[in-house]
């Protein structure tokens, strides 16, 4: 195994693409960030069964030959986010929070279950609510029962976890 390291550390460097279309039984369509995409040949020692679109391959650099099925990329960031299908937190759970919950109701319950009341009135829909305050006064929770109401997926991000190094870095992941 360590011989097999050794020899990988040695070998020169590959591109790495994602499969696009499997083109037969030893070609493949691959896409090469930032060249573009190219029909390559398939190593012999590839089981080409294993190879789909989206599979992430490595290319020879000299010969653009498939040498190497990719572990898939999961990102960092990706792992940061919580999803939760639908939970199970209902409004009733809440307590003291009666204003905004009434709100919230208005505000994200109202135009997700009845769009055609604004549709007929002429006004746009409201974009969302920033919910703020210290840790520990409901909001998460107030969150998950929207979620819960309007039968919505509910994505748990912290505010700390957005921040960036570049420009666009976060808006890249949320649109990928």
């Amino acid at each position: 195994m360590l011989r097999e390291e050794l020899q990988l550390l040695q070998e020169p460097g590959s591109y790495v693409g994602e499969v696009v279309k499997v083109m037969g039984k030893n070609k493949v369509l691959v896409k090469v960030h930032p060249e573009g995409k190219y029909v390559v040949d398939i190593d012999k020692n590839i089981d080409i069964t294993k190879i789909t679109p989206s599979t992430r391959v490595a290319l020879r650099n000299d010969s653009y030959v498939l040498h190497l099925i990719l572990p898939s990329k999961v990102d960092p960031l990706v792992n940061l986010m919580k999803v939760e299908k639908v939970p199970d937190s209902t409004y009733d759970m809440i307590g003291g929070l009666d204003q905004q919950i009434k709100e919230i109701k208005e505000v994200i319950e109202l135009p997700i279950k009845h769009p055609e009341l604004f549709e007929s009135l002429g006004i746009a829909q409201p974009k969302g609510v920033l919910l703020y305050g210290p840790p520990g006064t409901g909001k998460t929770l107030l969150a998950r029962a929207v979620a819960h109401h309007t039968d919505c997926t509910f994505i748990r991000v912290s505010g700390s976890e957005l921040v960036q190094k570049y420009i666009g870095e976060v808006l890249y992941y949320f649109c990928t």
